[in-house]
């Protein structure tokens, strides 16, 4: 009897002390955890420029070199990729007399201006290219539309050697690869003075002399 007695009064004991006990916080009551900002509220990482403004691979030549034939393949794919791109126009081809051969100079197009300079030469043989070299170049990003006409262009030429007849034939347009990487888009134009032939290259927006060079070896007899 007292053995029942001490086990109820331990139980109870025991329930008594469970019921006791403060309940374990909710979730939502328990204190947050330190504020993490939000991708909305983050600060930004620092700007990395997308593909369309970023800046363009190093401006310059690229010279086409085949030293093998795994190059002259992989040069091949390229060339023949330009050609279908409009980026390489044909501008001579000849013939060998047993029409086994055919060599091909290409000009440089951007956006359908010549590129000054720029001229890739291939050779055929049964349709295939057995050889290529030359230059072409990369990074150009301008507006090929020129502020001055050719007869603003013709003027400006004029106006190098006014004692002189002029150009001879009309300014052609081009797009001048410059020393520094940088592009500019020209009028061309030769002028006779004093018994020198030189070549302008006028900035086709403003007119200004961005480039003048004597053609070596031309001039009065």
């Amino acid at each position: 009897m007292r053995t029942c007695a001490a086990l109820i009064l331990l139980t109870l004991t025991f329930v008594t002390g469970i019921a006791g006990q403060t309940p374990a916080p909710n979730a939502p009551n328990a204190p947050n955890v330190p504020n993490v900002p939000n991708a909305r509220n983050a600060p930004n990482v620092p700007n990395v420029p997308n593909a369309r403004n970023a800046p363009n691979v190093p401006n310059g030549a690229v010279l086409i070199e085949t030293p093998n034939d795994a190059a002259r393949i992989d040069w091949e794919k390229r060339v023949a990729q330009m050609i279908r791109h409009g980026q390489l126009k044909l501008r001579e081809e000849q013939i060998s007399p047993d029409h086994a051969k055919r060599d091909q100079w290409f000009v440089q197009l951007y956006k359908g201006v010549p590129v000054i300079g720029a001229e890739v030469w291939r050779q055929l043989e049964a349709r295939k290219a057995v050889a290529l070299e030359g230059t072409f170049y990369t990074g150009i990003d301008l507006n090929p539309v020129p502020k001055l006409t050719r007869q603003d262009a013709l003027a400006a030429l004029a106006a190098q050697a006014p004692d002189s007849p002029g150009p001879s034939l009309p300014p052609t347009l081009g797009i001048l690869p410059r020393p520094d990487g940088t592009f500019v888009l020209v009028y061309q134009g030769r002028v006779f003075a004093n018994g020198t032939v030189t070549l302008y290259s006028l900035d086709a927006k403003t007119g200004a002399v961005v480039q003048s060079d004597v053609d070596p070896g031309v001039g009065q007899n």
